[in-house]
């Protein structure tokens, strides 16, 4: 329709050029909207939202707590690398965001065209935000064709949104306040997704099979395999990475090219100190790690048998906010693969409370009266319990207002097995 209304015209019709015109006005809002989606959308968020002075009040609180040395972290913006992103903008509001990417599947995710219509979603979320988890505060930045990423690459597809990056960060947007007019600039603190996709956005190895795999260091696949602590020569930084860089051989280096998140102003892909917990902890070491200490509890000290740890795994008193985690039954093949039936938020839960089912001093043990989560604190009753009987007896000590979760299990122990009979 809008190339026929664009073609000339034999004779002069003034509806006609009434509805181009309005056309025209459409397709230039269109194009803002798409091109920078992410700036239409903060210039209200920005003006409803951090143009309050209430907002603003707390948001100068908030960062106040950079210069706290003694204040304990409890923000990305507490770090050191957000102190050296924000170093050129002295006395100006400054608000960070994370970018998140990652692949989804809108069709039939099992059928035999699962990948032909997958799709690389790219959101960001505000950590500021006390709620930043929540779905209505994580926010769509664009939608890209899997195929397209392979076929024409990370320049082409991510060239408008980085373009949109530097835009926010180096003219921000205006608001007004009751204090006069300012300006709100946003800078990318981090990226963050699973390793293959942090790997394949950075431009890193997409096989961890590669000889240098890791976005974080240049070992070799061969030294990973006995290494166990960091070694400060093999980090990757902004000089190696650059020698990489013009070295151009992948498997020397572990690098594909160049970055074009590089290119953003204040953000380099060497220091995007981001880790995928999920996967490299609840779904990765965890199930090899907790498989060895339920043996060894099991098998050589034989405090417990795999019955006994099930059940008081079953019947464990988890609270209202965690039993939904509880997991399935432990079985001895599960040991033997080294691979337990868990999800990661059920591996969360049990390596959480696993202390607590297991600790046992000869004549003394302990049960769990209460645990109350709402508050984030902890609850605990140590009682007396005979070998020979099922139930507990007299109480020896009474463990309250422990510290938020994770509970400190040797204090607990410690207590427990110092305390003197009557």
């Amino acid at each position: 329709m809008a190339d026929e209304l664009h073609r000339p015209a034999r004779k002069i019709f003034h509806r006609r050029s009434v509805v181009r015109r309005l056309i025209d006005d459409l397709w230039q809002a269109a194009q803002k909207e798409i091109k920078t989606p992410i700036t239409s959308l903060l210039e209200g968020v920005t003006q409803s939202e951090i143009a309050d002075p209430l907002v603003l009040s707390k948001f100068s609180k908030i960062t106040s707590a950079i210069s706290d040395e003694n204040c304990n972290m409890t923000n990305f913006i507490q770090g050191s690398l957000w102190k050296e992103k924000i170093a050129l903008y002295h006395n100006k509001i400054v608000v960070p965001f994370f970018m998140y990417i990652d692949d989804f599947e809108i069709n039939n995710p099992l059928g035999s065209k699962s990948m032909k219509h997958a799709i690389s979603a790219v959101y960001y979320s505000f950590p500021l935000n006390e709620q930043s988890s929540k779905l209505n505060n994580i926010f769509l930045a664009a939608l890209l064709k899997s195929h397209d990423l392979k076929s024409y690459g990370n320049d082409l597809c991510f060239k408008q949104l980085v373009e949109e990056f530097n835009s926010l960060e180096k003219n921000g947007i205006l608001i007004n306040t009751p204090d006069g007019p300012k300006t709100v600039h946003f800078i990318l603190g981090l990226i963050i997704g699973d390793n293959l996709g942090l790997n394949s956005v950075c431009d890193f190895g997409k096989s961890f099979a590669a000889n240098y795999f890791c976005r974080f260091c240049k070992a070799h696949k061969t030294l990973t395999h006995t290494l166990s602590e960091e070694d400060p020569t093999l980090i990757r930084n902004i000089e190696n990475y650059t020698q990489d860089v013009e070295i151009n051989d992948f498997s020397q280096t572990g690098i594909s090219q160049n970055s074009i998140l590089n290119n953003i102003n204040c953000f380099h892909v060497t220091k995007n100190f981001c880790v995928d917990v999920m996967h490299d902890i609840f779904e990765g070491i965890s199930h090899y790690n907790m498989c060895h200490i339920i043996n060894y509890y099991t098998e050589t000290l034989k405090i417990l048998t795999l019955d006994t740890l099930n059940f008081r795994k079953q019947h464990f008193n988890y609270g209202k906010l965690e039993q939904q985690n509880l997991s399935p039954p432990i079985e001895k093949h599960h040991l033997s693969k080294f691979h337990l039936k868990m999800s990661a938020r059920q591996m969360m839960c049990f390596i959480h409370f696993f202390p607590l089912m297991i600790v046992q001093n000869i004549a003394i043990s302990f049960i769990v009266d209460q645990i109350q989560l709402d508050s984030y604190n902890s609850h605990m009753r140590a009682y007396e319990v005979s070998l020979n009987q099922n139930r507990p007896s007299k109480s020896l000590i009474s463990i309250e207002e422990f510290s938020s979760p994770p509970i400190d299990i040797n204090q607990v122990i410690f207590c427990v097995t110092n305390a003197k009979y009557e």
